[in-house]
Order: C-alpha cells, then sequence, then structure tokens
C-alpha cells in the first residue's frame, strides 16, 4: 500500500514518525511524508524508510490570508495544505492518508472523500486540552481566539469519528475517544512511544561519559507550563538541605523558556544547582541519560497529561535509569507495572524531594529500579513488540478497503 503521511511541521526531527515509516516500510508498504520544509531544505528526499515531500513556506502575505481562511472563513480547513495534500495524493497515486495530530485531519477528510482515500488519525496527544494548557497563561487574544481548547474540542468532535482508523498514544486516550464519540473499539489502536531498544542500548557502547561527584536529577523534553518544572525546581530547595552534592539539570529550553526556568530558580534561591540546557540533537540524549542518577516525568495533572506516556520515560528506562513520575493515570500505571521508578504527587515538590532523596539514600534501590525499568523494557515496552501494532492496523485496513 502506498501510505502518504501528513506531518504539519519541519521534518526532521521526529522520533513517531521515523519509527512508524521504518516500521511500514519493512512490513512491505511505500511510505511518502508530506511535511513543512524551511530554506534550503531539499523539495524531495529519498531515505531508506520514505520519500519526503516539503511543503514551501507561504510567503507573509499568503500566509495571512490563509491564516483567514482557516481560522475564521473556512472551519479549520487549510486551503493551502488541501492544494498541496491533492497534488501529492494524484502524484504518487496515495493510497491512504496517515495524519499526524488533530489539527490536519479536517483538511485531510476533505482530500479523502474527493479521492476515496482512508485516513488514518494518529492522535498523538489530546489536542484540544494540549493547546489550552500550553496557552494557560497567553494574554494574546489572538492566542485565546486560534489556540482555543472549545473550537478544537468541536473540531474534534466532528472528524475524529469520520477516520477510518485511530491510532492513540496510551490506553487512557483509547478508553475517552471511544466512549466520548461511541467508536468501534476494533478501530481505536494503542501506539505508544516506546523506543527501539537496540537503538539505545547499542549506542550506549559508544558513549563517553562526563563523570561528576554530584548526585544529577535530569529532565529531557518539551518545556511548558503543564511539564512540572516548577515543581522539580522548587524541589531542589529542599533537597538540597538533605544532598548539598544534588544538581538539576533541565535539557530542552528554547530562548523564550530559559529565561521563565531562570525565574523560578532564582525565585526558589537554587540558581546554583539547576543547570538549563539548550535543545539537544537526539544523538546526545543518551550521554545525557547515561550521565544522570535519577530522571524526572513531574508532569502536572491535566487532562493531556493524564493520558501521555512521553518518550523519555522509555529512554530512561532503557538506559537503566531510576525514575520519578507524578501520579497522572498512565504515567503511574506504568511506573507501578515496570517496577522502574516511584511515583510521586504531581505539583507536590516536598514529596518529590522526598522520592528523590529515598532513591539517593539507598543505592541498592535505585539499581533495583533501574534494573527493573530495563527489563520491562527489553521484554515488553520496546518498539519491536509494539510497532507490530502498526503493521495489523495496516493488515485489516488493506483488508477492508480491498475493492
Amino acid at each position: 500500500m502506498k501510505i502518504g503521511m501528513v506531518l504539519k511541521q519541519q521534518y526532521p526531527p521526529d522520533i513517531r514518525v521515523d519509527k512508524e515509516a521504518k516500521a511500514l516500510s519493512a512490513g512491505g508498504h511505500e511510505v511518502h511524508l508530506l511535511a513543512e520544509g524551511l530554506p534550503g531544505q531539499a523539495a524531495c528526499e529519498v531515505t531508506n524508510e520514505m520519500r519526503i515531500h516539503r511543503v514551501r513556506p507561504l510567503d507573509p502575505l499568503s500566509l495571512s490570508l490563509n491564516w483567514i481562511k482557516f481560522y475564521v472563513l473556512n472551519s479549520f480547513i487549510n486551503e493551502h495544505w488541501k492544494k498541496c495534500m491533492e497534488k501529492f495524493v494524484l502524484k504518487e497515486k496515495i493510497e491512504c492518508l496517515h495524519i499526524h495530530d488533530l489539527p490536519m485531519l479536517g483538511t485531510a477528510l476533505e482530500v479523502s472523500s474527493k479521492y476515496g482515500l482512508p485516513v488514518v488519525i494518529d492522535l498523538h496527544e489530546n489536542y484540544p486540552e494540549c493547546v489550552k494548557a500550553i496557552n494557560v497563561n497567553s494574554r494574546n487574544p489572538l492566542v485565546w481566539f486560534t489556540e482555543n481548547k472549545r473550537r478544537w474540542a468541536i473540531r474534534e468532535a466532528r472528524w475524529v469519528p469520520h477516520a477510518t482508523k485511530v491510532i492513540t498514544v496510551s490506553e487512557e486516550e483509547r478508553e475517552r475517544l471511544i466512549h466520548q464519540y461511541d467508536l468501534p473499539k476494533s478501530n481505536v489502536s494503542v501506539l505508544m512511544n516506546v523506543e527501539d531498544f537496540d537503538t539505545f542500548v547499542n549506542s550506549k557502547n559508544e558513549i563517553r561519559v562526563n563523570v561528576s561527584s554530584n548526585f544529577i536529577i535530569s529532565y529531557i523534553g518539551s518545556i511548558s507550563p503543564s511539564r512540572g518544572l516548577d515543581t522539580a525546581i522548587e524541589a531542589m530547595a529542599y533537597l538540597t538541605r538533605w544532598v548539598p552534592e544534588s544538581r538539576l539539570r533541565i535539557v530542552g529550553a528554547t530562548n523564550d523558556k530559559r529565561a521563565v526556568l531562570e525565574s523560578w530558580a532564582e525565585r526558589n534561591g537554587v540558581q546554583d544547582v539547576v543547570e538549563i540546557l539548550d535543545w539537544q540533537p537526539f544523538e546526545e540524549v543518551p550521554r545525557l541519560i547515561m550521565e544522570s542518577d535519577v530522571c524526572l516525568v513531574p508532569h502536572h495533572r491535566t487532562p493531556n497529561t493524564d493520558i501521555a506516556l512521553p518518550h523519555k520515560l522509555f529512554q530512561y528506562m532503557i538506559l537503566g535509569k531510576p525514575v520519578v513520575g507524578s501520579n497522572c493515570p498512565a504515567l503511574k500505571r506504568v511506573i507501578n507495572d515496570t517496577g522502574g521508578g516511584l511515583v510521586f504527587e504531581g505539583g507536590n515538590p516536598k514529596d518529590l524531594a522526598e522520592k528523590i532523596l529515598e532513591i539517593y539514600k539507598i543505592p541498592s534501590l535505585a539499581k533495583e529500579l533501574g534494573k527493573k525499568g530495563f527489563e520491562s523494557v527489553r521484554e515488553r515496552y520496546n518498539w519491536a513488540k509494539e510497532s507490530r501494532k502498526l503493521t495489523e492496523l495496516y493488515i485489516d485496513l488493506e483488508k477492508t478497503v480491498a475493492p
């Protein structure tokens, strides 16, 4: 089957797209990706897993007009991407559209209706709740109008039931979608953000780790209000009293986020023990994890984080690091199931500090948690096993759409 993935973001990077394309290609499918392009990037590029087609950015005037059509006049249908998608479908003889996340689903459904194509929607998160969490402190009226939870919730309810197949990231989100929209259970699959075990383990042998006398606590990933980094920073005010050599390393700060993190650290008097690093290339992630004594997933509880299972959780476990995560239901379930970490009350910095202290004070516990996490990823929570769900979904889809 010729599968046309659509990602309305710049590519690379995207770990989920990479892994899915690799699995589908290995399953005998021909994978094409339509993604945003940057000046200087090739319009078309071929990798071992797929052929990448890039949508050229619009000039400022055209971009503004497209924005007005999308948000004001045309019910969240992207006219520019619709034209590009139609050309993509016709030129490459695409047989199925695989859409990454909610914003492009309405556009894809219009294209699929015109050409009679099945649509797979790959929901990376609870998108309406995600935009609410990201923009919770924004005072920009345009943000309120565009990235508005209510408006996106209406689109989710309108579009998702019309997708041929639905993919989500956790059992908790699968249950929400099934019950909220009365979807057939057989049409909704879970594809967790687990990692390729062999890739991470093999890379471990090639990494030169910087040895430190400090007790390193790391967070690696995206930074937004719901990620709980305020809690992690505040926890250091407790922890440094008990463990003076403790250090918090936050990896993934962009310029606009760095100032916020720095102000939190200064407010809590821990600026000297908090290290803030820029977003790092994926190749650097294993080293940063291996240099850590404890790794964090300190999410605040929100409807979006309650269903989230981020890549970093499984990356930490693959490299044998004890995890401390908040009590968001999906996160708590996996940590308890694997035995790879401890769970604290989200938003409670003292409880987080106490859980980290417990690992610090009992080296045998740290070793046991790391070992259990590693073993569970090796045996169950890995991409070799998880990717079978994706290949089975497309086997079933081919049967459904066969003439």
